[in-house]
């Protein structure tokens, strides 16, 4: 479904289509070229970094964080390479670029994805299974 932006005065006439087969937040200029693109997931966790996190209560005597409340975190990176891909046309090498620039945009075009995936693999395997854990023990 494409949504055309009305409202924002900087973002007028630019068109955000979700992408419901690959799960993604596309942005496309006003001649209908292509921006740039988020996955469901990303858009997802950085609406939720928004809220914020209740403490669970203290179950032993002495003062401790628990690890719930540890592990949300909003990563700053996440957001520096979201700035990035919009700025660099999702990655896209302007076509007099040189090699190493070409290297340069697909060297960050791959990290991006790696910090997504480990963020991913954090926040939705490894600290939801710690957190189990946790909880487990301190019954």
């Amino acid at each position: 479904m494409k949504y055309p932006v009305s409202l924002s005065l900087r973002h007028k006439g630019k068109i955000l289509e979700l992408d419901e087969a690959r799960e993604m937040v596309v942005l496309s200029g006003v001649n209908g070229e292509a921006i740039g693109g988020l996955s469901w997931d990303f858009v997802i966790d950085q609406i939720l970094a928004y809220h914020k996190v209740s403490v669970q209560k203290e179950i032993r005597s002495e003062p401790r964080i628990s690890l719930a409340f540890r592990v949300r975190y909003n990563t700053p990176e996440g957001v520096r390479f979201e700035k990035i891909s919009l700025l660099s046309n999702t990655y896209t090498c302007p076509p007099d670029g040189c090699n190493t620039f070409q290297v340069t945009y697909q060297t960050l075009k791959d990290f991006e994805q790696d910090l997504h995936r480990h963020i991913h693999l954090e926040n939705n395997i490894l600290f939801k299974k710690a957190i189990v854990l946790e909880n487990e023990l301190t019954k």
